[in-house]
């Protein structure tokens, strides 16, 4: 993604740091999804 401001970077630092501790698409893609495939 591209942000645009005019931001510090320290602010930046710390957004960047609230959304990934915070982010449920982010924890779902980080996280392994077990997967079983068994005839019907």
């Amino acid at each position: 993604m591209h942000l645009d401001t005019d931001a510090d970077a320290a602010a930046i630092a710390e957004l960047h740091r609230k959304v990934a501790a915070t982010s449920p698409v982010g924890h779902t893609l980080q996280s392994a999804i077990p997967v079983q495939i068994t005839p019907a």
